[in-house]
Protein backbone atom coordinates (compact mmCIF):
# COMPACT_ATOMS: atom_id res chain seq x y z
CA UNK A 1 0.00 0.00 0.00
CA UNK A 2 1.30 3.43 -0.74
CA UNK A 3 2.26 5.79 1.98
CA UNK A 4 0.32 8.97 1.97
CA UNK A 5 1.38 11.49 -0.27
CA UNK A 6 2.75 13.81 2.28
CA UNK A 7 6.19 15.51 3.39
CA UNK A 8 9.10 16.61 1.03
CA UNK A 9 10.70 14.23 -1.50
CA UNK A 10 14.49 14.59 -1.19
CA UNK A 11 17.68 13.80 -2.97
CA UNK A 12 18.03 10.94 -0.78
CA UNK A 13 14.20 9.59 -1.50
CA UNK A 14 15.81 9.67 -5.34
CA UNK A 15 18.70 8.12 -4.43
CA UNK A 16 17.01 5.27 -2.70
CA UNK A 17 14.64 4.69 -5.77
CA UNK A 18 17.56 5.21 -8.56
CA UNK A 19 19.76 2.02 -7.58
CA UNK A 20 22.05 1.74 -11.24
CA UNK A 21 25.25 -0.24 -11.21
CA UNK A 22 27.05 2.04 -13.62
CA UNK A 23 25.50 5.39 -12.79
CA UNK A 24 27.39 7.89 -10.74
CA UNK A 25 26.15 8.78 -7.36
CA UNK A 26 23.24 11.33 -6.69
CA UNK A 27 24.78 14.27 -4.45
CA UNK A 28 24.32 17.41 -4.15
CA UNK A 29 26.98 18.28 -6.79
CA UNK A 30 25.22 16.35 -9.28
CA UNK A 31 22.01 16.97 -8.55
CA UNK A 32 21.88 19.62 -11.87
CA UNK A 33 23.54 17.23 -13.79
CA UNK A 34 21.44 15.57 -16.69
CA UNK A 35 20.32 11.90 -15.78
CA UNK A 36 21.84 10.53 -18.78
CA UNK A 37 25.47 12.15 -18.42
CA UNK A 38 25.19 10.70 -14.72
CA UNK A 39 24.18 7.20 -16.34
CA UNK A 40 20.68 6.73 -15.61
CA UNK A 41 18.97 5.31 -19.06
CA UNK A 42 15.53 5.55 -19.74
CA UNK A 43 14.72 2.96 -17.90
CA UNK A 44 15.83 4.08 -15.12
CA UNK A 45 13.12 6.70 -15.34
CA UNK A 46 10.55 4.51 -15.53
CA UNK A 47 11.47 2.49 -12.50
CA UNK A 48 11.65 5.64 -10.79
CA UNK A 49 7.59 6.18 -11.75
CA UNK A 50 6.83 2.58 -11.06
CA UNK A 51 8.89 3.39 -7.92
CA UNK A 52 6.27 6.94 -7.00
CA UNK A 53 3.24 4.54 -7.96
CA UNK A 54 4.08 1.98 -5.24
CA UNK A 55 5.76 3.90 -2.68
CA UNK A 56 3.82 7.21 -2.83
CA UNK A 57 0.22 6.41 -5.15
CA UNK A 58 1.65 9.29 -7.23
CA UNK A 59 1.78 9.26 -11.28
CA UNK A 60 4.06 10.74 -13.93
CA UNK A 61 3.53 10.35 -17.22
CA UNK A 62 5.98 9.33 -19.25
CA UNK A 63 5.90 12.22 -21.50
CA UNK A 64 6.34 14.21 -18.71
CA UNK A 65 9.34 11.88 -17.59
CA UNK A 66 11.13 13.00 -20.83
CA UNK A 67 11.06 16.35 -20.08
CA UNK A 68 12.88 15.65 -16.92
CA UNK A 69 16.47 15.88 -17.59
CA UNK A 70 18.36 16.43 -14.24
CA UNK A 71 17.73 15.16 -10.76
CA UNK A 72 16.61 18.65 -9.12
CA UNK A 73 13.98 18.67 -12.10
CA UNK A 74 12.61 15.50 -11.17
CA UNK A 75 12.58 16.60 -7.18
CA UNK A 76 11.09 19.24 -8.05
CA UNK A 77 8.21 18.27 -9.73
CA UNK A 78 7.63 15.20 -7.70
CA UNK A 79 7.41 17.90 -4.59
CA UNK A 80 4.67 19.52 -7.29
CA UNK A 81 2.53 16.51 -7.20
CA UNK A 82 3.09 15.45 -3.57
CA UNK A 83 2.03 18.95 -2.32
CA UNK A 84 -0.88 18.94 -4.88
CA UNK A 85 -1.91 15.25 -4.06
CA UNK A 86 -1.65 16.63 -0.25
CA UNK A 87 -4.00 19.91 -0.65
CA UNK A 88 -6.42 17.16 -2.64
CA UNK A 89 -6.30 15.44 0.22
CA UNK A 90 -7.10 17.98 2.80
CA UNK A 91 -9.87 19.83 0.45
CA UNK A 92 -11.96 15.86 0.73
Amino acid sequence: MPEPATGVFTLEDLRSMLRVDDADELTESTVDKEFEYLGYDSLAKYELISQLVRRHGIQISEETMVHLHTPRQAIDHINSLLAAASDNAVRS
